[in-house]
């Protein structure tokens, strides 16, 4: 199984293995979607925090926010990760609530695909 890496904020090195799958068909329904919930984990940190207004009770922060889920028809047998635009696969949908402004974001959105690792 194929654990995905979407990030908002990347700090990662691309090597020279990596496989950009443009030829790559859409797969855009959910994987295994008659199996039941498809599981997404979601971490969220916080970077920085550049402004706390107290009158007004809100914050500006820089987040970085990672969601992961398995997806066994994005397996592949290559060394290194493979990227894949958003557009190409399923992702969760992520809405952000109490939201003041507008989300910038900071780096491309894409899906990291690591090599088939044992379970």
């Amino acid at each position: 199984m194929k654990q995905i890496l979407f990030r908002f904020f990347v700090l990662f090195a691309i090597s020279s293995q990596v496989a950009w799958s443009a030829e790559t068909p859409a797969l855009i329904d959910r994987p295994a979607a008659g199996a039941g919930p498809t599981q997404v984990s979601v971490g969220i940190w916080i970077v920085d925090i550049t402004n706390i207004d107290s009158a007004q009770q809100n914050f500006t922060a820089d987040l970085a926010v990672v969601f992961r889920w398995k997806d066994a028809r994005l397996a592949h047998t290559g060394t290194g990760v493979a990227y894949y635009a958003l557009e190409q696969i399923w992702t969760p949908r992520v809405g952000i609530a109490n939201e003041t402004s507008s989300v910038v974001r900071k780096f491309p959105e894409s899906a990291e695909v690591e090599p088939d690792a044992p379970t």
